[in-house]
């Protein structure tokens, strides 16, 4: 059984989303603000974890989200990987980076990538991120993001990286 603590988060969080999510675009058509993001390609085994979040699209993507001020963009995308996933990672290699103004916002989004050496099972917190899960290549859900499958075309063009 969920906790109140949790419960309450979870309310909070929803009301949240609900509140901001019509108000965001507007105010980022009027300031236009520069956004720094990260995501994670973490690999086992030709499988990787992916997240589906409980607000905007809610479809699986890659662990990932904002690099806060003073931070690190590596730092970030180890941080987010850890809080969405659970799964750890410190040794993730920057692979590229894209660029998008998704509703206004200017976002530069760099995208970092680790081969780990022994699978580590994925959790999710039920409040930000929903669920958490290892998929394969070649059976990944069908309610992804499309950045997903760019991002796997961008990544599978990179040289492989040892386990670490």
């Amino acid at each position: 059984m969920k906790s109140l603590e949790f419960k309450l988060r979870l309310f909070l969080n929803k009301l949240f989303w609900e509140v901001v999510r019509p108000i965001r675009p507007v105010y980022w058509w009027v300031c236009r603000p520069e956004r720094r993001g990260v995501k994670c390609i973490v690999v086992y085994a030709n499988e990787l974890p992916l997240v589906r979040p409980n607000y905007a699209h809610r479809l699986w993507t890659f662990p990932g989200g904002g690099v806060k001020r003073r931070e690190s963009w590596k730092d970030a995308a180890l941080r987010e990987t850890e809080e969405e996933t659970g799964v750890r990672v410190g040794n993730a290699v920057k692979i590229g980076e894209y660029f998008s103004t998704t509703q206004y916002a200017r976002n530069t989004v760099q995208v970092f990538q680790e081969t780990l050496d022994s699978r580590q099972t994925p959790r999710s917190d039920g409040i930000e991120i929903a669920d958490a899960a290892w998929f394969a290549l070649d059976h990944l859900p069908k309610d992804r993001v499309s950045r997903v499958d760019e991002t796997i075309a961008a990544f599978m063009n990179q040289p492989p990286r040892p386990a670490g």
